[in-house]
């Protein structure tokens, strides 16, 4: 018993190494883990400024459909007016 003993204590000396790096910087600041009403939190704010941004862009799309049309209806009505008075000389 006392040799199984000996050869484990020997067996764990020999596997023990000594591992050599460089300082640990400790000068950080700690940040507790958040909870769970926190997290939430966060990800509602995250939530709710990425559905502001996919408003805001689907605005703009509207905006520009809108615009674009537009511009079509007076493209039309611009020519209407040409031809009219083309047609009377």
């Amino acid at each position: 018993m006392k040799a199984v003993i000996a050869l484990l204590l020997l067996s764990f000396s020999i596997q023990a190494e000594v591992i050599e790096s460089a300082p640990l910087d400790i000068d950080g600041q700690y940040q507790r883990p958040r909870t769970a009403s926190e997290k939430m939190k966060r990800m509602r704010e995250h939530m709710e400024r990425k559905t502001e941004q996919l408003v805001q862009k689907q605005i703009q799309t509207m905006r520009l459909k809108r615009e674009m049309q537009l511009q079509k209806d007076l493209q039309k009505t611009f020519n209407a007016q040409m031809e009219a008075l083309n047609a009377i000389n």
